[in-house]
């Protein structure tokens, strides 16, 4: 998911201790954890290496333990649109797990280098079936991928480029008090996910700061007039019912 994650840091972590550090499985005790890293595999992959391909049947799910990959959906013609960009913690193919022949509808692709840790079917089914405290997680994961979806969906809703721009920022934040946000990727990779250009994205964000809007430094950006911020998201509301009426 492209919105703040849990930032895990892995350096210098077995993977029993990884495993113990994510929202999914901090729950399990020693001895599951345990058989849960012996039922699973750590691969590594470069940038822009294809992790996953449309079409590939699904014989598990996977978390993200090091970089940035990206789920894209490619079209008839070959080209690929952004729809989530994963970071340390998130999970892979979690709402397959439990359909019958199932097949990854999007393709998974690593942004850097990256390490992922796969685990079978069989090994999530057990921990859901034997441990109810994993089966709220799991459930729990399902919740917020549906969330960021509709969130996705409600960004890319928004008509103009500078209403996307706000809305995305707008819902990076972790909570309502929040008013600084830590951008989870490369302006490069953000406009693919924003489906604008990225030289337009860079220049929105240096427009919104002259205006006193936001300020960016780096990937922090600090939202300094939150009125004026929600205004220029809420306004395309308002055209809508203008032309409706």
């Amino acid at each position: 998911m492209l919105l703040p994650k849990s930032q895990l840091k892995v350096k210098n972590m077995t993977l029993k201790e990884i495993l113990s550090k994510t929202e999914l499985f901090s729950g399990l005790d020693e001895k599951s954890l345990e058989e849960l890293c012996l039922a699973s595999r750590v691969r590594s992959f470069k940038k822009d290496g294809m992790i996953l391909a449309q079409g590939d049947p699904c014989e598990g799910m996977a978390l993200v333990i090091k970089g940035e990959v990206a789920i894209e959906i490619y079209d008839q013609e070959g080209d690929a649109v952004m729809v989530d960009l994963l970071d340390n913690g998130s999970c892979i193919g979690e709402e397959l797990l439990f359909e019958d022949d199932s097949r990854f509808p999007y393709t998974v692709v690593s942004c850097s280098t990256s390490e992922l840790c796969f685990f079978t079917k069989k090994a999530i089914v057990s921990l859901i079936d034997k441990n109810t405290q994993f089966q709220l997680c799991f459930f729990r994961l399902l919740s917020s991928g549906l969330l960021q979806k509709n969130r996705h969906i409600a960004i890319l809703a928004q008509k103009s480029l500078r209403q996307k721009v706000c809305c995305f920022i707008r819902e990076s934040l972790v909570s309502k008090d929040q008013n600084e946000v830590t951008l989870p990727a490369s302006r490069e990779m953000l406009a693919k996910y924003l489906a604008i250009p990225r030289p337009s994205f860079s220049r929105e964000l240096a427009l919104l700061c002259q205006e006193g809007i936001l300020e960016v430094e780096g990937r922090k950006v600090r939202i300094k007039d939150r009125s004026r911020l929600e205004h220029i998201i809420s306004e395309d509301d308002k055209e809508s019912k203008d032309e409706d009426s």
